[in-house]
């Protein structure tokens, strides 16, 4: 049961979920999994439709998500297309049910969309309007961005523009730099939001639903991002802005790259440090490695020097690369240029496509 109002000239929806009693999750993570734990210790039935890379995900136990479901007797079915799914795969309440989504890999068509009940949510755990697309954490970093956000939107035919039942905005403490500092300062909020969103589901609390379109002139969009292909450094960037670039693609992914010798090299823990005293960097120098002492090395850019504390090579088979003082990194133009160009892709089966 819906009924409209108008508040500061915006039409809003108050919508009831009291009669859900199924909620099939779709999608992956770490949130994904935390979730669906906390909707079945709250009484609803659940279940889990994943796409195949979704499946063989590692948590933060080192069990991969489809294992660790089953482990704890919720029910799970791999699909490769969008059209697979329906609440019937888990034998869930056909005529009572939701999906929640989490990072689908796929984008639904209006038959998938009509066969629940409740319709397909989508919990969206960014900064909306802002960075709609993906990597959205490694945009933000790279933008210098602390915002943080959690939001239940509605899966429409239109793609990102469903409307709002329930949204929270925070701001990240300032020690957040890291990939890992967001992921880990975002989960603590979006497990608290989602485990309200699942109490006022169960006790049948309204959500006064927000038209998407009321934000729609302050959207900005950034597209996937694909680590082995768009994280190449530029050396004649600034030392601050190599620094927040590598920060940006640092772990849980393989690290921004650039090549020694020929060779490729993935940059992990990279810090900048003050210019010496005295001295001043040409822009010639940069990528230059001017020290290696106590396990790290030391690179001259603008601003200072970069300090690198973990890398690691590409495997290739070959002979291992020394690093040597005088040495020098460098990305050469045309893989920038590819860098730049890359866009990851989806296939119909749900994987990140790679470049021929």
């Amino acid at each position: 049961m819906a009924c409209y109002w108008a508040s500061l000239g915006v039409m809003m929806t108050i919508v009831n979920l009291g009669n859900v009693k199924s909620i099939v999750f779709i999608g992956g993570g770490e949130v994904l999994w935390r979730a669906i734990r906390m909707a079945r210790d709250r009484g609803l039935l659940v279940g889990a439709i994943l796409a195949k890379r979704h499946a063989a995900e590692l948590l933060s136990s080192q069990e991969m998500l489809s294992a660790a479901l089953h482990n704890v007797d919720i029910p799970v079915r791999i699909v490769q297309e969008a059209i697979e799914v329906s609440p019937q795969i888990l034998e869930c309440n056909l005529t009572q049910s939701l999906a929640l989504c989490f990072g689908p890999a796929w984008i639904f068509p209006s038959v998938v969309l009509k066969r629940f009940e409740y319709g397909m949510l989508n919990f969206n755990g960014i900064p909306l309007p802002s960075y709609i697309g993906g990597a959205h954490y490694t945009w933000q970093i790279l933008n210098k961005n602390n915002k943080g956000g959690c939001h239940i939107q509605k899966i429409t035919d239109q793609v990102d523009q469903g409307d709002l039942l329930m949204s929270h905005t925070f701001d990240l403490i300032n020690t957040a730099g890291t990939l890992v500092d967001y992921f880990h300062q975002n989960e603590l909020e979006q497990i608290r939001f989602l485990d309200n969103f699942f109490e006022k589901v169960v006790c049948g609390k309204d959500f006064e639903c927000r038209k998407f379109s009321c934000f729609d002139n302050g959207k900005l969009y950034f597209p996937r991002l694909y680590t082995t292909e768009n994280g190449w450094i530029d050396w004649s960037w600034t030392g601050s802005q190599i620094e927040s670039f590598c920060r940006a693609f640092d772990s849980p992914y393989l690290g921004a790259s650039t090549r020694l010798n020929g060779c490729r090299i993935f940059l992990r823990k990279v810090k900048l440090l003050p210019e010496p005293s005295g001295t001043s960097f040409h822009p010639f120098c940069s990528g230059l490695i001017v020290r290696s002492y106590g396990g790290s090395i030391f690179v001259a850019v603008g601003q200072g020097l970069l300090q690198i504390e973990e890398y690691e090579f590409e495997k290739t088979g070959n002979k291992p690369v020394r690093i040597r003082e005088g040495d020098r990194f460098f990305t050469d133009a045309t893989t920038l240029q590819q860098a730049r160009l890359y866009r990851p892709k989806i296939d119909r089966n749900g994987e990140l496509t790679r470049p021929n």
